[in-house]
């Protein structure tokens, strides 16, 4: 998007604008993620005006007040300072009004006359936007130069308000995906604790096995997204059990072949409940096969290696892992130490020995 308002191939400025606004379109509609949005805007901001500092500040939706997200060549210093007053006041103003303030020499400006920072920092020209909602405030944009005065004009004023007004429907839609998922996260987390509460020496098994497969998926590298769907698939790899009867799921001493062939179906009644919802087939094939083994003595289906989803792998040294330092009805929890040479022991057989490295460099840190 480099330098679109110096390119010849436009007749004007004007097609220069829409032609920046339809990338910024492009760029923002492709991402519900909060971050991306307004790191992707700052980035177009700060290259077309050329300002040389800018930052994003949203309105926090339980406080009211507005927090910075995004902050470019502003150092934490400047940001912290009681002489960085005057720009909040700019902020809170645009904030309030709803309507832009621009500035082409601040210094001397006499809306700014009383302005430490002002002429302390030497700053020249300013320009802030709000962001606007159905007419209501959720955040503004500020930028400006500390090198020329008269950087920004109006057209460049007009041009903001237009990158703002694409910016705030994207912020307001990611932000509304990101309620509903953790709403969503909250509902799964809510019926593993209901499964959880059929047995009382499994509680708080999902959140320990969810907590030790997040520390494994950040040590392999894997992504935001792969880290929410190994989340979701090690918060609900037992939701099968609500189908298993009580009286086997807390009996205190071994399980009669029958008793066992019972539990060996929790996977498959975990997929079967799952499967109607909405998640990521790596999830629902997760809760599916987190009791298969490395070399294929596991059930359901006895899928060996890496034919076996990766978050499967995962939850199945997790879940292994917790089983034996817990407290259970029929014996009492192992030293961390013994269990962690039981998973050591069994890398290449019941676990991937990837993951076993991966485990054993989580937990050593």
């Amino acid at each position: 998007m480099g330098h679109l308002l110096e390119n010849s191939a436009f007749a004007s400025k004007r097609e220069a604008h829409i032609y920046l606004l339809y990338e910024l379109s492009q760029k923002l509609n492709s991402s519900l993620n909060l971050k991306a949005v307004l790191n992707n805007t700052m980035d177009t901001v700060l290259e077309v005006m050329k300002a040389e500092r800018g930052y994003f500040l949203l309105i926090d939706k339980r406080t009211g007040e507005l927090k910075i997200e995004v902050a470019r060549n502003i150092d934490k210093v400047t940001i912290e300072s009681k002489d960085f007053s005057i720009s909040k006041k700019i902020i809170d103003q645009v904030a309030k009004e709803g309507k832009p303030i621009l500035t082409s020499n601040a210094l001397q400006d006499p809306r700014f006359r009383d302005s430490k920072s002002i002429f302390l920092y030497a700053i020249r020209s300013i320009l802030c936007v709000p962001l606007l909602i159905k007419e209501k405030v959720i955040g503004v944009i500020y930028i400006d130069s500390r090198i020329r005065q008269g950087i920004f004009k109006e057209e460049d004023k007009e041009l903001l308000m237009s990158i703002a007004n694409q910016a705030a429907i994207a912020i307001e839609n990611a932000r509304l995906y990101e309620e509903l998922e953790n709403t969503y996260l909250q509902v799964i987390k809510t019926l593993a604790n209901a499964i959880e509460a059929k047995s009382p020496y499994t509680k708080g098994h999902s959140e320990r096995v969810t907590e030790y497969a997040i520390k494994i998926g950040r040590t392999l590298g894997f992504t935001t997204q792969q880290l929410k769907e190994l989340e979701i698939a090690a918060i609900l790899h037992d939701v099968g059990k609500i189908g298993v009867k009580e009286e086997i799921l807390n009996k205190p001493g071994k399980l009669e072949p029958e008793e066992m062939e019972e539990i060996k179906k929790h996977p498959k009644i975990g997929y079967d409940i799952i499967s109607p919802i909405n998640l990521p087939e790596a999830v629902k094939l997760s809760v599916l096969h987190h009791q298969e083994r490395y070399d294929g003595k596991g059930y359901p289906d006895g899928i060996t290696g890496d034919d076996i989803n990766i978050y499967a792998r995962i939850i199945a040294v997790c879940d292994s892992y917790d089983a034996m330092t817990s407290d259970r009805i029929y014996r009492p929890h192992l030293p961390k130490e013994v269990a962690i040479e039981e998973i050591k022991k069994n890398a290449g057989t019941q676990f991937d020995p990837i993951i076993v490295e991966a485990f054993l460099k989580a937990f050593s840190k």
